[in-house]
């Protein structure tokens, strides 16, 4: 199931993309795709859904940002070895943990604006995953069986960024990419 947001930017309304590629309005079973959308109730309701009964949105809209009303924006960097290797940086003990502004959630065709002196903005593909609901953080270890739940929604970023920035360092890396203007989802 392909859920997704589509419409202006602050109207979107929620929707599903159908196997024959056509975009599904939702609104009448969901306000929008956040919060309790994504909890495992909701995303199985939505799944049982005949999609071709929902009405079809006319024309070619904007998608919007894939999931709204988002409260922290957690990255995480340097966890794989070979990106570490590749941009000259040494593999930290632990994976850098850093924040973005959660403005930066935008639709995939939507404008990524560049900070105002940067020589050179690079980009990456990432894997962002939605948690939809609060992980159980007890000392109990989370069962495979559990994880899917809290964080099953996934969606395919754009992180873009200054190299001229991120080659000071892993703390002024982190710093820098959690203050930037730059947008990009």
């Amino acid at each position: 199931m392909k859920l997704l947001r589509y419409g202006e930017v602050g109207s979107e309304r929620p929707g599903l993309l159908d196997a024959d590629g056509t975009i599904r309005d939702l609104s009448a079973h969901v306000a929008d795709i956040a919060g309790t959308t994504l909890h495992p109730a909701s995303l199985d309701m939505l799944s049982k859904l005949d999609a071709k009964s929902l009405p079809a949105v006319s024309g070619k809209p904007r998608l919007g940002a894939c999931v709204a009303g988002t409260g922290k924006f957690i990255c995480i960097g340097l966890n794989y070895s070979d990106h570490a290797a590749e941009t000259g940086a040494t593999v930290p003990p632990e994976p850098i943990i850093f924040m973005k502004a959660s403005s930066a959630i935008v639709g995939p065709d939507d404008d990524v604006l560049i900070p105002r002196g940067s020589e050179k903005t690079d980009w990456e593909v990432e894997l962002g995953v939605v948690i939809g609901k609060k992980p159980n953080m007890s000392a109990k270890p989370m069962r495979s069986t559990t994880s899917p739940a809290t964080a099953s929604p996934m969606t395919c970023p754009n992180a873009p960024s200054r190299p001229s920035v991120r080659a000071s360092g892993p703390r002024a890396r982190a710093a820098t990419r959690s203050a930037r203007p730059a947008r990009g989802w």
